[in-house]
């Protein structure tokens, strides 16, 4: 189906030509039929290629000699093409100019390719598209004999350019990729961290409000002791004696009228007490009825007093102790979350400076690797997610990134611009055009 790509994937062919052994890898091509999508694979499977062989010796461009002017379509995949290439391969690219002869080239200004070309090679090759067996008898025989070694001729002429050239190392393209994924990676984790930020700070706001509540909680419960007013009674002594319950340790009967007695339990003397009931021999004064035998007689009296005391309220004090641990869990999280917060800022501006310096270096092995683009994509990105912070902290964080960003942008975009200029042409508008246009340049 000469509608779709021929080529899928990388395919690597060998063979020797003279006492030179040629490795060639056929790569997919670009602006395939299957759109930019595609053809961003595609780019992905040369640069892979690239890796595996470790060393190539050049870059063999096939384009249609019968165009003569290179399409918009076509400059803008030249140019990923050329963002794609380290500068250590630009100057091995070899040019192959097909379906014509140099003389029936249309495409004549190799400047639009925006490279200099180590090597230009025509192949008009009709001759390769039938099988040579078909050709016998044919009125095209001799056309298509000519046309085949004409082509032949062309192929030994691209594999002596190739020979030519000095092999190269391709680690600068797995170099690229390795900073093109870091760059990316780290643009990602830096939005990340903005947002893992703002999700801090509403913690610490939270945290704020939970020891603010804790507080006002402990200081509601904090009186949850109160002062009681009790009687106290005690023994003192006295010129008398009185009958005293070992038991209660309290007086029964006060200066009790009986012969006086030391001895606990005398039934004679303590059975006819006041305090036995008539006799029955329980006390009627002890809480419990107290038997005569707990009695006994001393030369004390009962005192009664009345003192303040501090009694505490258990179930606020309960309500105080949790709001005072909460208070002081919520200031602990509160300060783990400052610490917390001024770690993802420093994480930033360390992602910041890292996105900062892969760039430079992606710029340094590709001067023309369009860093523009990607960067402003990942802004427009930012801006969208910035506008969802609630923090003004995390905002002004997220807006000091993307300040940074955008000056980085806007220098490489100035050096994309003097590359332009030197390439293929490009004057800047003076100064006073510029206020005017607000369009940078022109072609």
């Amino acid at each position: 189906n000469r509608a779709q790509a021929q080529t899928q994937k990388a395919n690597e062919y060998s063979f020797t030509n003279g006492q030179t052994k040629t490795s060639m890898i056929d790569t997919p091509g670009l602006n395939d039929t299957a759109g930019m999508e595609q053809d961003d694979k595609n780019l992905d499977i040369i640069v892979d290629a690239a890796i595996n062989a470790n060393e190539i010796s050049g870059i063999v461009l096939v384009l249609n000699g019968t165009e003569a002017r290179i399409t918009p379509n076509i400059r803008m995949l030249l140019t990923r093409l050329h963002a794609t290439l380290p500068d250590s391969i630009t100057d091995n690219i070899v040019v192959v100019m097909t379906m014509c002869r140099p003389d029936t080239c249309n495409f004549t200004d190799f400047s639009q390719l925006g490279i200099q070309p180590q090597k230009v090679v025509y192949m008009n090759n009709t001759a390769f598209s039938s099988d040579p067996k078909t050709w016998r008898g044919t009125p095209t025989e001799n056309f298509l004999k000519m046309e085949w070694d004409a082509s032949i001729n062309a192929v030994q002429e691209l594999l002596q350019a190739i020979e030519s050239l000095t092999p190269v190392s391709t680690n600068e393209f797995a170099k690229m990729k390795a900073i093109r994924e870091k760059v990316r990676a780290s643009l990602h984790q830096a939005r990340m961290k903005i947002n893992e930020k703002q999700q801090i700070i509403d913690t610490i706001e939270q945290k704020k409000v939970d020891a603010q509540k804790a507080n006002t909680e402990a200081e509601q419960h904090k009186n949850f002791t109160t002062k009681k007013t009790i009687t106290k009674y005690d023994l003192v002594p006295a010129s008398y004696h009185s009958t005293i319950c070992s038991r209660c340790n309290t007086v029964c009967h006060d200066c009790c009228s009986l012969y006086e007695t030391p001895e606990s339990g005398d039934r004679s003397i303590f059975l006819g007490c006041y305090c036995m009931n008539g006799g029955t021999g329980k006390c009627n004064v002890c809480k419990e009825h107290c038997g005569y035998q707990d009695h006994y007689h001393a030369r004390v009296t009962m005192k009664q007093t009345t003192v303040d005391v501090d009694e505490e309220i258990q179930d606020i004090k309960n309500k105080f102790l949790a709001a005072q641990g909460a208070e002081k869990a919520a200031l602990e999280q509160l300060d783990s979350m400052t610490l917390a917060s001024k770690a993802a800022e420093s994480d930033i501006l360390n992602l910041q400076k890292s996105i900062i310096n892969e760039c430079v270096e992606l710029k340094k092995i590709c001067k023309n690797y369009n860093l523009v683009d990607e960067l402003q994509v990942f802004i427009a990105q930012l801006k969208q997610n910035a506008r969802m912070l609630t923090s003004t902290e995390a905002r002004t964080t997220a807006d000091n990134f993307i300040a940074q960003m955008e000056e980085l942008t806007n220098k490489f975009a100035e050096l994309d611009k003097d590359k332009l200029a030197s390439e293929f042409g490009v004057k800047p508008i003076p100064a006073e055009k510029e206020k005017e246009k607000k369009k940078g340049w022109l072609w």
